[in-house]
């Protein structure tokens, strides 16, 4: 996947594309993706606790305590659903620390 839309394949930089877009009245981003956020209404008709009531200290130490955590174990252990578990970990992500990986003998 290349990392910059004015360049190549072949890796020579197309000149003068920088400032197309707004030089021709157009005022949006290049690339976009759409948030993620639930309505209360959508937030309501989830099946379950409100998501805001869960403590993600709780939720967290779930998520770090197993090597290869999943949603729907996570869910179990708090009483909840696999969507709720990935809604909380979507809107207070985890800081993981990084595995330290030895060399081979």
């Amino acid at each position: 996947m290349q990392s910059d839309p004015g360049t190549p394949i072949g890796g020579e930089r197309v000149s003068g594309l920088e400032g197309f877009p707004t030089g021709h009245g157009i005022n949006e981003p290049l690339t976009w993706q759409p948030t993620f956020q639930l309505s209360q209404d959508q937030l309501a008709a989830l099946p379950g606790r409100d998501p805001d009531a869960f403590d993600i200290t709780t939720v967290h130490q779930a998520f770090l305590q197993d090597k290869y955590p999943s949603a729907k174990r996570i869910a179990t252990g708090c009483g909840t659903t696999s969507e709720h578990i990935r809604y909380i970990l979507d809107e207070h992500p985890v800081d993981r620390p990084i595995l330290a990986i030895s060399p081979r003998r």
